[in-house]
């Protein structure tokens, strides 16, 4: 990375840290970052907003955690996060399916964390594969500022889902537009 670019990471950096005080507008990097190069890209959609961690400034709205609402939030989450889990050891790593395969299978389950409810959404793999099981599970409850609390966790190659015996995890918290696909445009989600 070039000097230059890192000196510009640093004032927008430094701009998103002192937004409220300088009183600039939240959504002024909504439409475009910059990468390391000289070109800027739009960003359009909802794993592109979630990939460049941009906050989405629109009306927040209460998802119903269904199976399908989780399963793109899971998707959109392990795209992000997904690369924090690989095993360095074993070059393992999670790999969360939208739908069964071959050699994977989804499952869901409703339980309890402290008195809290959570609903989990997991891949399974066979041990024909080198995927590591990956699971999201979210707070049934919503949390602060409406965001919903989500735990991802990794079990080894073909074990169960499970919390207690996690090979790692991720505790963090999202907004709505997670729960949406994540080719959805930005621009429509107001509708």
């Amino acid at each position: 990375m070039s000097a230059l670019t890192r000196a510009a990471f640093g004032i927008v950096g430094s701009l998103i840290t002192d937004q409220e005080a300088l009183k600039i507008s939240r959504r002024f990097l909504t439409d475009y970052i910059l990468f390391d190069s000289e070109e800027t890209r739009t960003i359009q959609t909802v794993e592109d907003a979630a990939h460049a961690g941009i906050a989405i400034d629109t009306k927040p709205k209460k998802i119903p955690l269904s199976p399908e609402a989780i399963t793109h939030a899971c998707e959109t989450l392990y795209g992000v996060y997904g690369s924090n889990f690989i095993n360095p050891d074993t070059a393992t790593s999670p790999d969360f399916r939208t739908e069964d395969t071959e050699f994977s299978k989804n499952t869901s389950e409703k339980f309890k964390i402290e008195s809290a409810s959570w609903i989990r959404i997991s891949t399974q793999h066979e041990w024909e594969t080198p995927n590591q099981t990956a699971s999201c599970a979210f707070r049934v409850e919503n949390g602060a500022n409406d965001d919903i609390d989500v735990i991802l966790w990794s079990n080894g190659v073909a074990e169960e889902a499970k919390l207690e015996s996690a090979l790692q995890t991720l505790k963090t918290s999202v907004p709505w537009w997670y729960f949406v696909p994540k080719e959805s445009r930005i621009m429509d989600l107001d509708k």
